[in-house]
């Protein structure tokens, strides 16, 4: 509250219970609130426990920027993970930001799941994969036995397809062939198919995201200078700190961007000139120098293969005469 009577772009929400305790608090700071201006194409949440004495849920929310880093856009407290919770969550990030994100991914937690539609309803709820594959054998293995390999093979098959009437040719193939397994898919995975079914999620844009895992890891470092018995306020520091790391980087950045000049090689380039001139148009800077980097450094390796061949073919010359 000090850091926002301080600067008014602070944001800086909370709710106490009628004991005067809190249960609920959010905050973003400006530099936050700006990131999610930019990038909220893409948002990636996920709560994580056993980060203070007081057994409060940690929220994060994060997303990726147009150099591929991971940034923190959000964070949240709260007692209780209920539909009023994430319900509160999101339109406190709504009155904030006033941008619905495009895409949001979460670890399918039905609460939140329910509270996206009601908040933002322009929003595309993606489920995170890996979760999905976590909970596949804890609910299945031991009712298929001998054929949870089989069924685990044909399950992805069906996941991986393209198109949304061959997906559910497979869905209803796979429900058939495993009746055991068919009450866990129809009760959990059957009506939220579109937020994980590639047949549908290949037709927007998610930055190349499949899961929370970006989350998940940002939880584990966050976690690893915290005790589980440790105060709000540590937490708070953790976090702060957490936040400068990322600016430093993306001040050292810039910094490099302007004082060091563009190192990429040119046979792309020359090869390729109408490719380079519609990767300067569209692609951010990193971005771009990554991919006329990959250019390069493919035709460097066709380029030894080549030169690889021509000795051989030296050599078999040699031995025939």
């Amino acid at each position: 509250m000090q850091k926002k009577t301080e600067d008014l772009r602070w944001v800086v929400d909370f709710e106490l219970d009628k004991d005067n305790r809190l249960t609920r608090l959010l905050w973003m700071s400006p530099d936050q609130v700006d990131l999610w201006h930019k990038y909220h194409d893409v948002v990636i949440n996920d709560n994580t426990s056993r980060t203070n004495q007081y057994q409060m849920p940690l929220g994060v929310f994060i997303i990726i920027d147009n150099k591929c880093k991971t940034r923190l856009v959000c964070q949240v407290l709260v007692s209780d993970e209920s539909l009023d919770t994430h319900v509160w969550i999101l339109k406190c990030i709504k009155r904030a930001t006033e941008q619905a994100p495009i895409v949001m991914f979460t670890d399918a937690d039905p609460a939140l799941d329910a509270a996206i539609p009601i908040v933002f309803p322009e929003t595309y709820p993606a489920h995170c994969i890996f979760h999905i594959a976590q909970n596949l054998p804890k609910n299945l293995k031991a009712k298929l036995g001998e054929k949870w390999d089989d069924f685990i093979k044909q399950f992805y098959h069906c996941r991986n397809s393209l198109c949304e009437s061959l997906f559910k040719q497979r869905w209803n193939q796979l429900l058939n062939n495993y009746p055991m397994a068919k009450d866990y898919l129809l009760r959990t995975l059957d009506k939220n198919c579109r937020s994980w079914a590639r047949a549908y999620l290949h037709k927007i844009f998610t930055a190349g995201i499949e899961s929370t895992a970006r989350v998940e890891g940002y939880n584990w470092i966050i976690k690893q200078q915290l005790k589980a018995n440790g105060t709000l306020c540590e937490l708070a520091d953790r976090l702060d700190s957490r936040l400068k790391d990322e600016e430093r980087w993306e001040q050292f950045y810039q910094y490099k961007q302007a004082t060091t000049t563009n190192t990429i090689s040119a046979p792309g380039q020359d090869l390729f000139p109408m490719v380079t001139k519609v990767l300067d148009k569209y692609l951010t800077e990193p971005i771009n120098n990554m991919i006329k980097t990959e250019i390069s450094q493919c035709l460097f390796v066709n380029a030894n293969m080549i030169e690889i061949n021509d000795e051989e073919l030296n050599c078999e010359q040699v031995c025939c005469c």
